[in-house]
């Protein structure tokens, strides 16, 4: 009979159930009781500012998805012309 295998599956989980309760315990006490959010002193940004960086955003995405698409047609024309080397 397998009782032994029940019994320590039994004292496993037992185990496992009391090191869940201290974790919460400990979490509470090395945390602090209470969250507090922090506070920023951020500056405030005029309308102008804010549309220079996204400008300059909407460039730096462009330049991105343009290099992206170079490298496709690069990668592509060399695989295109490898496989037209191995077929002749």
């Amino acid at each position: 009979m397998s009782f032994g295998a029940v019994q320590s599956a039994i004292t496993s989980m037992k185990n496992n159930r009391n090191l869940l309760s201290k974790r919460d315990r400990l979490k509470k006490t090395l945390s602090g009781s209470e969250i507090k959010k922090p506070e920023y002193n951020l500056p405030k940004s005029t309308p102008e500012t804010i549309k220079r960086i996204k400008e300059k955003i909407i460039r730096e995405d462009k330049l991105r998805k343009q290099k992206r698409i170079l490298l496709i047609v690069i990668f592509s024309i060399i695989l295109v012309s490898t496989f037209v080397y191995i077929m002749l």
